[in-house]
């Protein structure tokens, strides 16, 4: 994998959703990355193996049956050529399920493969979304689509609750329907609930108190006092790259 390097030479790590350190209390940063293409590099790299141990890719077939022996043993798998509708019995000394969860169903994604998990007699905890980005009602997401926020502290909170669900410092992004990003990775995990049930709170500036982003609000409309108010928190909010502080009702991405 080409992966990403430091100064010092090593792997690169960054945080990503779901990482913590002591149950919680800290970020990990567990996750290699080749910068923002990790994917489509992870994708090349497995390709090109394949190609130089001389492996067989079969594309557009799907996995529609485990075949086992009499003791139980799985020794190959029924698939569907779904370009000319045939079938196909692939036998093999080994079986490696690798069909992703059900969070994407448009890349095959779709939880099929837990039924086949399951015929192979594993046990099956309840499935439901993690790790996805998570939709948002309010109509402002969608024009700060492409913000990405730094050192940020995320809560979410379950409508009515008096206590976060979930809180971290951390990284952000909204997308045209909502937020993504590491902070709402993490934090789709603890969504358990029905749609709507949540809501997100973004302090944009953790590090500071009440009174020193006052001060610091008041100074900067001092310095701009001849400015429109509108133009003034143009140039704040440019500033502290942030636009706005919200409070969004939220739903889990299927």
């Amino acid at each position: 994998m080409p992966f990403s390097r430091t100064e010092e030479g090593k792997i690169y790590q960054r945080p990503f959703g779901g990482m913590t350190t002591h149950y919680g209390k800290g970020i990990a940063q567990r996750t290699c990355a080749a910068a923002d293409r990790t994917g489509h590099a992870m994708l090349h790299t497995l390709y090109q193996q394949s190609l130089a141990h001389g492996a067989t890719v079969f594309v557009e077939y799907f996995a529609l049956d485990l075949i086992f022996d009499t003791d139980g043993s799985c020794i190959g798998v029924l698939a569907l050529d779904m370009n000319e509708g045939t079938m196909h019995f692939f036998r093999a000394h080994g079986v490696v399920l690798a069909t992703g969860g059900m969070s994407y169903p448009a890349t095959g994604s779709d939880g099929s493969g837990y039924g086949l998990a399951r015929q192979a007699g594993h046990r099956i905890t309840p499935l439901r979304p993690s790790l996805v980005r998570v939709d948002c009602r309010d109509p402002f997401c969608a024009d700060l689509s492409g913000l990405s926020l730094k050192n940020v502290a995320l809560s979410l909170w379950r409508q009515g609750g008096k206590k976060p669900l979930y809180k971290e410092l951390g990284e952000m992004l909204f997308t045209h329907t909502g937020v993504s990003g590491p902070l709402v990775l993490s934090a789709s995990a603890y969504m358990d609930g029905a749609a709507g049930d949540y809501a997100m709170a973004v302090d944009l500036k953790p590090g500071l108190t009440p009174e020193q982003l006052d001060a610091r609000l008041l100074r900067d409309l001092d310095d701009n006092k001849n400015r429109d108010l509108g133009n003034t928190l143009i140039v704040v909010e440019h500033d502290e790259e942030t636009m706005q502080i919200g409070r969004a009702s939220c739903r889990e991405r299927e």
